[in-house]
């Protein structure tokens, strides 16, 4: 299968702070997608999303717009 990037822009009425710690929160990532969510805070650290439809660990962790 080819590869593909994937780039999105999303706006929310939140601070970066909270999309940040939301996002990185698997309870919280389970409820804003609407399916399982198992994810970690650390960087290298692992996540598996939608039931297992995309996984991955996370290779940098930065908080912008400050």
């Amino acid at each position: 299968m080819k590869m593909k990037n994937l780039k999105q822009k999303v706006i929310f009425s939140a601070t970066p702070e909270m999309v940040f710690k939301a996002f990185l929160s698997s309870k919280s990532h389970s409820a804003f997608i609407g399916g399982n969510a198992v994810v970690s805070n650390k960087l290298n650290g692992k996540f598996k999303v939608w039931d297992g439809y995309a996984w991955g660990r996370n290779i940098k962790l930065i908080v912008t717009g400050k």
